[in-house]
């Protein structure tokens, strides 16, 4: 270990005091994945799952109505959800629940088919049944139905010291009412999708939560992440652990990748041309930024390759046809949302032409460039005798000889 004080101002090489990682940045992103099913499930109010209709509508209404007049009112919409639920084969609940298939995003609601009245009451009854914990839905199965006051009903529920101060400390965040609710919101539907408590919610858990919901576009679109607000009040309270990113993005940032694994993630069906690919991309990383060699990657692999092997996948190697040139070529014009793509002259440079592929080598790679050599065998450059310093000090520089009167004239 190097002492810190006085330096003589000098640079000087030392060797590295850790291993060398591989690329500039570690890989830092966790694996999302479920939490495993706990061996006790949470049942704060007790175990419904094989209790009567009418008991747990009973409780319902004692639990979750405001007053003792409106208890009979309450009554009502549960014992809907539980008849609907009924005509459904299963001993328990959760199984009616499963195989009424509303776990594939059908919402409760669709049972009242016009009733408007019914669908409300339908919908109502099934937060608070996933509340009581009676059944346990997917994501998809739970955010089908829309809940205006489902944080509240779950709290209420559980009655989690621990999830109550995450509630206190997301109502101080410096954003508007409607982010911090969504923040407490997220948090309760997890809790509630994988059946645990918070003091089970782990950095994977909630990761696979945010990326679940970015795939189905539940958390706004595709580019969203769920869940952005709650992992860092996570974080600060002390229950994630050390070791785990301070944010969601810098859980989901995985750094610079590989060549090979950055040209694998597109599953080529050619073992020969993933190969030629790799090595070539290889090469090319030598004078490369990595932000140019991953758009490089991206155009080779994932807009021509992956196509081509779509079009013909009898494809072996570059010698390609007019025909599926041309049917490539016609696919870059249109973007997979039919609106026409307007950079066209990038993938078009980055790619060979048939016409050439046809005097070159199989396997070659064409106009994309031919393979550069590798820097290990290019021969050394020896440097010229210097220029002596008298025949250059105290004299200006010699000007450029000025252009010929005829280029002169051209110009003009």
């Amino acid at each position: 270990m190097r002492l810190k004080g006085p330096t003589t101002n000098r640079v000087r090489r030392h060797d590295a005091e850790a291993p060398v990682l591989d690329g500039i940045y570690k890989p830092t992103a966790i694996l999302p994945a479920p939490p495993p099913p706990p061996s006790r499930p949470p049942r704060s109010l007790g175990d419904f799952s094989t209790a009567p209709a009418e008991d747990i509508a009973n409780i319902a209404a004692d639990h979750f109505s405001q007053s003792e007049a409106l208890k009979w009112k309450q009554r009502g919409p549960m014992r809907a959800f539980l008849g609907h639920l009924a005509a459904f084969p299963g001993d328990t609940w959760q199984e009616r629940w499963e195989a009424s298939g509303h776990d594939e995003g059908r919402p409760v609601g669709d049972a009242a088919g016009d009733n408007r009245p019914l669908r409300m009451k339908l919908n109502c009854a099934a937060g608070q049944a996933f509340a009581l914990r009676l059944v346990r839905p997917t994501l998809l199965g739970f955010r089908s139905n829309r809940f205006s006051h489902y944080s509240p009903w779950f709290r209420g529920v559980a009655q989690d010291p621990l999830l109550e101060e995450f509630c206190r400390r997301a109502d101080q965040l410096p954003m508007s009412q409607a982010r911090r609710t969504r923040t407490k919101f997220d948090v309760c539907c997890a809790l509630t999708v994988f059946g645990i408590d918070l003091k089970d919610l782990t950095p994977e858990a909630l990761l696979h939560y945010a990326v679940e919901s970015r795939k189905h576009e539940l958390a706004g679109d595709t580019t969203s992440f769920a869940g952005t607000l709650a992992w860092p009040i996570l974080h600060e309270m002390g229950h994630f652990p050390a070791s785990a990113p301070r944010s969601l993005r810098g859980a989901v940032t995985r750094g610079q990748v590989s060549v090979e694994e950055a040209v694998d993630r597109h599953q080529l069906h050619n073992r020969e041309m993933r190969d030629l690919l790799v090595e070539y991309i290889r090469r090319r990383s030598a004078n490369l930024d990595y932000s140019t060699l991953r758009g490089l990657t991206n155009l080779l692999i994932r807009t021509f390759w992956k196509q081509i092997e779509k079009i013909n996948p009898d494809q072996k190697d570059l010698k390609l046809t007019e025909e599926t040139f041309t049917q490539w070529k016609e696919w870059l014009m249109v973007l997979p949302d039919g609106k026409p793509r307007l950079d066209v002259d990038g993938p078009l440079m980055a790619v060979p032409r048939p016409a050439k592929l046809g005097r070159r080598r199989a396997g070659t790679l064409g106009e994309v460039g031919r393979p550069l050599p590798d820097p290990r065998r290019r021969p050394a450059m020896v440097p010229g005798p210097p220029t002596p310093p008298a025949r250059t000090h105290g004299q200006p520089h010699p000007r450029p000889p000025a252009p010929p009167a005829d280029s002169l004239q051209v110009r003009q």
